[in-house]
């Protein structure tokens, strides 16, 4: 499989029980979730700003790919993560990355399928997805993330209605969201009638993952919903929604099934809450097929 990833690197600061950790952020976990699951065969070429004054954060999980620098683009955003364990974190932004395009170039349609992960919400513009559609016939997965979320005094992210959702739906084959997330589709709170709206557009599977619950998925044919473990016992958190996703995603577009790949994702991104270190995770792992 051909492989193309699109979203924001950031420096994550992440302020947790009382500790303070700055580490790699942003699309570094969805390339460490398809890292994770290299017993599918996959070429992965990566799309994403990168500052070579924080490489020695990124660089041993990025020199496992191809690396596409934005030539316009080599700054990295500090991102202040506020993270509580029974509710949403906060997070405050200093500085932004230009959004991300496609080089004309690409030969898109040598790829099998697209991940997008709108790690800063600005990542790639709704007249770039658009065009990606237009263009490309395989698979587009795009994870919301921040574009769920509008900004406050000092570029602290809080959750707003995302406008023209519908087209941004419209680009997409498999979307992703959490339950906060799943709100800023639409400007009602019923849940059911939100789901209802994103499924009348192009889209073919809605995914909204919900931390320690596991994760749903809800399509015009059927919903799914996946429990994770009762004896995960979640150490760090930051980066679980990403590995959700890229685990999901290999598998889905590997095997085409729903329900293996649901099972998949929530059990390793389960797992991958119980390591602090991105590199003990990937060297201890779990038998993604147990």
């Amino acid at each position: 499989m051909n492989l193309l990833i699109i979203g924001s690197s950031v420096v994550d600061e992440v302020h947790q029980n009382n500790i303070i950790e700055i580490k790699a952020g942003g699309i570094f976990y969805t390339i460490v979730g398809l890292l994770f699951s290299s017993n599918y065969k996959m070429n992965i070429d990566l799309l994403t700003n990168y500052s070579d004054d924080f490489e020695f954060y990124f660089k041993p999980i990025y020199n496992q790919v191809n690396l596409i620098k934005h030539s316009l683009n080599n700054f990295m955003p500090n991102v202040k993560l506020n993270v509580y364990e029974e509710r949403e974190r906060e997070e405050t932004y200093s500085g932004f990355a230009n959004s991300l395009t496609i080089h004309n170039e690409m030969e898109l349609n040598n790829y099998d399928a697209i991940l997008i992960n709108m790690i800063s919400g600005i990542d790639i513009s709704l007249e770039e997805i658009k065009k990606l559609r237009k263009l490309f016939k395989g698979i587009i997965y795009l994870d919301i993330h921040s574009l769920a979320r509008g900004f406050e005094d000092q570029n602290k992210r809080v959750f707003r209605q995302i406008e023209h959702s519908a087209e941004w739906l419209n680009s997409a084959d498999i979307v992703q969201c959490n339950e906060n997330e799943l709100f800023t589709l639409g400007n009602s709170r019923n849940k059911e009638l939100i789901i209802d709206q994103a499924l009348k557009t192009n889209l073919k599977h809605l995914i909204v993952t919900k931390g320690k619950n596991g994760a749903d998925i809800y399509s015009n044919t059927q919903s799914i919903s996946q429990e994770t473990s009762s004896t995960i016992n979640a150490i760090n958190t930051v980066g679980c929604g990403d590995i959700f996703g890229a685990v999901f995603f290999s598998s889905y577009i590997s095997t085409n099934d729903i329900n293996l790949s649901l099972k998949q994702s929530v059990k390793i991104s389960s797992h991958f809450t119980q390591f602090k270190n991105v590199y003990d995770f990937l060297d201890k792992g779990v038998d993604i097929y147990d």
